[in-house]
């Protein structure tokens, strides 16, 4: 759902086909629970998937990333990092 809203895509858009990934999503860690009930991966995961349905659910997606966000550059990353580590 990230990658759809940062391609502008709208929640009507990807539906389909998020439900359908999901589907899979949740068929995985049942059959992973199946062999083992205490897999905590899968547990998570399973939680992790409803809260996601419940975001589509409500029709929430991510914005896009302002246009204001500059990236830096490797060499003021390389700075950052120096006044980090020195502070």
């Amino acid at each position: 759902m990230e990658a759809a809203a940062k391609a502008g895509k709208t929640v009507a858009d990807v539906r389909d086909a998020v439900l359908k990934e999901w589907e899979q999503a949740e068929k995985h860690y049942r059959e992973a629970l199946s062999y083992n009930p205490d897999y905590f991966d899968a547990v998570c995961n399973m939680s992790q998937l409803d809260f996601e349905r419940a975001k589509l659910a409500a029709g929430l997606l991510p914005q896009p990333p302002a246009d204001k966000c500059v990236r830096l550059g490797a060499a003021a990353r390389g700075a950052l990092r120096v006044a980090w580590l020195t502070e």
